[in-house]
């Protein structure tokens, strides 16, 4: 994915930029559809071997669509490392890279931001269900409902809002974006406490869904804005790195408040992600044009 992101430039220029990259977001969330749906034809979910054979079709699934990239793209600007490096001088080429973004006080500014509001939607990834079930007391089949309409939310609105970003503005965008998902996750919390405690937690998901995937897609693309024509790789790997460095935060904070309280107040992590994020966010000094 490193590459790929790097690759966002090439293929596309100022004007279609976010929808480019909004586009390939859904078409992401499309594919991820399709292959649950070759689950549910080719195999018994019901069945432990059959869910190992899973793996068997992700496999070729993955090699099917890696070609278009293998066959059509190429290495437009030629960013080449020095072969004699090893595997110990490449480790310790993070620092340099650190360095180098360092000396970019926007990109590095952007990337702490990220670090705090992309916590907050690991954390909602990967505890949503969980939360579902021991809160609100969803079945199994709820919650894989429930994973089948945010993939499908995520879709439209990555389409809709990759559209958008041309217009308006990436920084916008995003602003958009963190705003609903600030909103979605106080409607998660408040959920157990109505009358209606699922129904106003679906809503809460259905705008988490229709905006995680804009707010991602909008990061790469303002990201690859950003980075200089040659070091598209090095900056795009770091940003993958800050992307998952502190991943384990938001699980690891939720599950210890669930463990002394309880998970309706673990949820107010996930809040405080969303706020640090869009606060760090909009103190970045950014160009108008963006």
């Amino acid at each position: 994915s490193v590459f790929c992101n790097s690759y966002l430039t090439d293929i596309s220029n100022k004007v279609n930029i976010g929808r480019v990259s909004g586009y390939a977001w859904g078409l992401g969330f499309i594919g991820g559809l399709l292959a649950l749906l070759f689950c549910f034809i080719f195999f018994d979910l019901d069945i432990k071997s059959d869910i190992k054979r899973i793996n068997i079709l992700v496999g070729i699934w993955y090699i099917i669509f890696s070609m278009p990239a293998f066959i059509i793209l190429r290495n437009i600007n030629n960013e080449k490392s020095n072969s004699n490096k090893n595997n110990f001088s490449a480790f310790l080429s993070i620092k340099q890279t650190f360095k180098n973004i360092s000396s970019y006080e926007s990109i590095y500014r952007f990337l702490i931001a990220r670090l705090f509001y992309n916590d907050g939607l690991i954390t909602i990834f990967t505890l949503g269900g969980i939360y579902a079930v021991g809160t609100l007391d969803f079945t199994f089949n709820e919650v894989l409902i429930l994973g089948i309409v945010l993939n499908v939310c995520a879709c439209v609105g990555s389409f809709i809002f990759g559209y958008y970003e041309d217009i308006v503005g990436v920084k916008k965008i995003i602003n958009i974006s963190l705003v609903f998902l600030i909103l979605a996750t106080i409607v998660a919390f408040i959920s157990p406490s109505t009358s209606n405690p699922k129904e106003w937690f679906w809503c809460s998901c259905i705008l988490i869904g229709l905006m995680s995937g804009p707010n991602q897609s909008c990061s790469r693309s303002l990201m690859a804005r950003l980075t200089p024509d040659n070091k598209k790789n090095e900056f795009f790997g770091f940003y993958a790195l800050t992307g998952k460095a502190t991943a384990f935060l938001g699980p690891l904070l939720f599950g210890v408040i669930t463990r002394f309280y309880n998970q309706q107040l673990a949820i107010l992590v996930i809040l405080l992600f969303f706020i640090l994020g869009i606060y760090l966010f909009n103190k970045i000094k950014f160009d108008n044009n963006l």
